[in-house]
């Protein structure tokens, strides 16, 4: 039962810090994108469900990110890329939107 504990525990730190380590990064385009409290807490409760795994993604991601910035490629300008953040958070709105309408 301990090792069940750990595992879930485990998992759950994971979704908490991939939450905080999106929100905190993407805090701007957040407000851009005029989310409310309920959608962060969807969002939230969507990375704990995540937990470990999105951590995981998140970090090999990191990764990629200066190995590519190393290589001289062509990277985009930091508007562009908060203007396609923008617009999928505020298509993850309108969709929570939708589900939330469900149990309203």
């Amino acid at each position: 039962m301990v090792k069940l504990t750990t595992m879930v525990s485990v998992w759950l730190w994971g979704g908490i810090f991939v939450f905080l380590f999106l929100y905190f990064s993407h805090r701007k385009e957040i407000k851009e994108a005029e989310l409310e409290s309920i959608h962060l807490c969807v969002i939230f409760t969507l990375c704990c469900f995540v937990g470990l795994p999105a951590a995981v993604i998140e970090i090999f991601g990191l990764w990629e990110d200066d190995e590519e910035e190393n290589e001289g490629s062509d990277r985009e300008t930091d508007e562009e890329y908060s203007r396609k953040r923008v617009e999928e958070l505020k298509e993850m709105k309108e969709t929570i939107d939708i589900i939330l309408s469900h149990f309203r």
